[in-house]
């Protein structure tokens, strides 16, 4: 047996390692709805992972389509949509924690709209400082 992607090998070994202490433990303290799901959802994940590490093909594929233009070209195009619809929701936020707060005179209110002010200033200039390094390295 070769080891084609260890990174899957071993994440598939931790999560299988996981689901058997889970079944382990519930034979000690007693079992419940969350332990009784991640026992279940664990090895199987950590089964299909270790197949896929050893599998020569699967990590062929995988490769080739990580490095695939389309496919880089449709997640750097989600990401950045996701981005844009974060900022507009965070903004959104802003104004609906403010008004609230000047509303029912709550800080609470108040707090949470500053935070979120804050949250949505890092990301623009995260944003900002993102665009100046990729216009002066690409």
């Amino acid at each position: 047996m070769k080891i084609y992607d260890k990174k899957k090998f071993v994440f598939g070994m931790m999560s299988l390692l996981l689901g058997i202490c889970l079944l382990v433990l519930g034979f000690l303290k007693g079992f419940n709805s969350t332990r009784i799901i991640l026992m279940i959802l664990l090895p199987i994940i950590g089964i299909s992972e270790i197949y896929l590490g050893i599998n020569q093909e699967a990590v062929k594929r995988e490769k080739f389509e990580g490095t695939e233009e389309r496919n880089r070209l449709i997640s750097l195009s989600s990401k950045s949509k996701a981005f844009d619809v974060v900022q507009t929701i965070n903004f959104a936020l802003i104004f609906l924690f403010l008004i609230l707060g000047k509303q029912s005179g709550e800080e609470n209110f108040i707090a949470m709209g500053v935070s979120f002010s804050f949250i949505f200033a890092i990301s623009r200039f995260v944003n900002f400082f993102s665009e100046i390094y990729y216009e002066r390295n690409m």
